[in-house]
């Protein structure tokens, strides 16, 4: 019991703790770290932020409040690295989308990140 004790104040505790989060990410590796975009609320267009972190293929697309996809920014294979993106505020057709709240879906396998954009016009 001693040792334990001993083993926890020396910190021993916390270098299990990594363990457990390096075999989590191990079970459920993420491909990639989404930044908000910046600016937010924006007008004109905003930029997303993807930090990749294993080569996959990944999609981005925005939608509307309704659920809506409104439009599709990419569909494309990155290599590890910082990538990023810019939304004009427009649809697939090019046409200006209404002011309000949109959602940038970011999908790579079975991961799904999703930020809120905020448009004024």
């Amino acid at each position: 019991m001693e040792d334990y004790d001993l083993l926890l104040r020396a910190g021993v505790r916390s270098i299990s703790t990594n363990v457990e989060q390096r075999l989590e990410q191990q079970q459920n590796p993420k491909s990639f770290i989404v930044s908000n975009n910046y600016p937010n609320p924006f007008n004109g267009g905003t930029t997303l932020k993807i930090e990749v972190l294993r080569p996959n293929y990944y999609t981005v697309q925005i939608v509307n409040i309704r659920g809506r996809i409104v439009k599709n920014i990419l569909l494309s294979r990155y290599l590890s690295g910082p990538q990023e993106l810019f939304w004009d505020g427009k649809d697939d057709v090019g046409n200006d989308v209404p002011s309000g709240v949109y959602f940038a879906h970011i999908t790579s396998g079975d991961q799904m990140l999703q930020i809120k954009l905020s448009l004024i016009r």
